[in-house]
């Protein structure tokens, strides 16, 4: 349970003891006007039921400011607070401060993402062009006999291939405000551990 909880209840019950003793009050002072009658309109029947009611709402009461001392209790002292607002303010002020960094960081990550873009594009451009020329130079060759060898179309390999898509699902799942999952950590992890290894094995 909570401090604001706690306090909640407390007064709840504060206010439950406050109803409590005027009832109390109410039932004593009726029991002293049932025992102050005279003799021949005294009824002990009526004075033990009100001895009997009064003893009951006094049972409630002292139950209840035991319950308000036990929550009380509970709740945090002076030091505790003070230590949780000093703790609170540093919460804040860090909060404050990564909010200002993730809005630079942000406009950082989104002009990356237009420049990867772009780059992107120009790899399809030149891709594009590179598909025209040897189909066109196919053509040729099987118009007039030409003996040229037609190049290859340019792609990435496939392991390059495997670890943009990796990366391109990170940068998915950060725009989506998402931490990056197990899952796809552990495949980008794969992905370049491979990719090292055919570099360390070609440079050797």
């Amino acid at each position: 349970m909570t401090a604001a909880q706690l306090t909640n209840e407390i007064c709840g019950l504060e206010q439950a003891a406050a109803r409590l003793e005027q009832a109390r009050a109410a039932k004593s002072a009726e029991l002293q006007r049932v025992l102050q009658v005279e003799a021949k309109f005294f009824s002990e029947r009526d004075a033990e039921e009100c001895r009997v009611a009064l003893a009951r709402i006094e049972q409630r009461l002292a139950s209840t400011n035991e319950r308000i001392k036990a929550l009380r209790r509970l709740l945090p002292s002076d030091d505790d607070v003070a230590s949780a607002e000093r703790t609170a303010r540093g919460l804040v002020d860090r909060a404050e401060q990564a909010t200002t960094r993730f809005t630079t960081m942000w406009s950082r990550y989104l002009a990356s993402l237009e420049a990867s873009e772009a780059i992107a594009r120009e790899l399809t451009a030149v891709r594009r062009d590179a598909e025209n020329a040897t189909a066109q130079l196919t053509d040729l060759k099987r118009q007039f006999g030409l003996g040229n060898t037609v190049p290859e179309v340019p792609a990435p390999s496939a392991l390059d291939a495997m670890l943009a898509v990796h990366l391109a699902a990170v940068l998915q799942d950060v725009a989506g405000g998402r931490e990056p999952s197990q899952t796809v950590e552990l495949y980008l992890q794969d992905a370049r551990t491979r990719r090292r290894q055919v570099e360390g094995s070609s440079a050797a």
